[in-house]
């Protein structure tokens, strides 16, 4: 596991499949938006897929700039794991949620959450590359499960502009 966390890819410079995490709530996920319009400018042919908590996903429903959705239901997993007669179902949905994001091959993960939940799902997706915040801007040890960390410099950023210098790495400014 730890020979894993310390795995180093190189960051493609044309990602080619892209998934980013930003779970929720509604306003972070609003405010990550400009970033995937910027994602998007930059990688006009690149596969961009979202991992979204289920009470964001309607604003991401139909978006022009996304190919995929994978919805994280959260809840419904948090009481599944409450009862054990709903625990192997439940279970069995988390692995099936995972899989489908392994199944999509992706080359560049984007934790823009930088929490625990955010980055167990970032590095159980087997994305070589899995970019996140640097430990001072991000919580729960969340840069643990994240290869390359970005540094803000600040954190007197709003949150647009802190998403979109997240991805500056990527030449997007």
């Amino acid at each position: 596991f730890i020979l894993f966390l310390l795995m180093n890819a190189t960051i493609p410079v044309n990602p080619q499949r892209i998934l980013i995490i930003r779970l929720g709530a509604i306003g972070d996920v609003v405010r990550t938006l400009p970033a995937l319009r910027a994602l998007r400018s930059r990688f006009p042919e690149s596969y961009i897929a979202w991992a979204v908590e289920e009470g964001s996903r309607d604003l991401l429903e139909g978006h022009s700039d996304l190919d995929r959705i994978f919805v994280v239901r959260r809840r419904t997993w948090s009481k599944g794991f409450l009862r054990l007669s709903t625990l192997i179902t439940t279970l069995k949905e988390v692995v099936a949620f995972i899989r489908e994001i392994r199944d999509d091959h992706f080359d560049l993960v984007l934790d823009f959450h930088g929490i625990l939940k955010s980055g167990v799902i970032s590095i159980l997706s087997g994305v070589p590359v899995r970019v996140g915040l640097s430990p001072q801007f991000c919580k729960e040890c969340n840069y643990l499960f994240n290869n390359y960390h970005i540094d803000l410099e600040t954190s007197a950023l709003n949150r647009i502009e802190r998403n979109i210098r997240f991805i500056g790495f990527l030449g997007i400014n």
